[in-house]
């Protein structure tokens, strides 16, 4: 969550990851989160999970077709092997930033 709020995770990247299971845990557990920082005096518990659930929740990604729809007939996964470095990945994804990595 605080990698997301620095820049180091990108956001679109973490919210197609695990937004909708974000916002759904934000939001059953919420009250309990509440009542845990109001008992134990600790205003920052879950502070940045509660600052993720809300960013994601403003994007309302509810309004999108899920991948496992989306993308049902329009990949595979190519020639990938587990020896493929991330750096091949990247450049054959059509991604010119240059990224550290092995």
């Amino acid at each position: 969550m605080l990698l997301v709020f620095r820049r180091a995770v990108a956001f679109d990247v973490t919210q197609e990851l695990i937004g909708g299971a974000v916002v759904t845990v934000w939001e059953r557990l919420k009250d309990s989160i509440r009542e845990t920082r109001e008992a134990q005096q600790y205003p920052m518990w879950m502070e940045w999970f509660q600052w993720l659930a809300e960013q994601f929740a403003r994007q309302d990604r509810l309004q999108q077709s899920p991948a496992h729809v989306q993308h049902r007939d329009d990949w595979s996964p190519g020639h990938y092997s587990p020896h493929t470095s991330s750096r091949t990945v990247v450049r054959e994804a059509g991604l010119t930033r240059r990224l550290n990595c092995a």
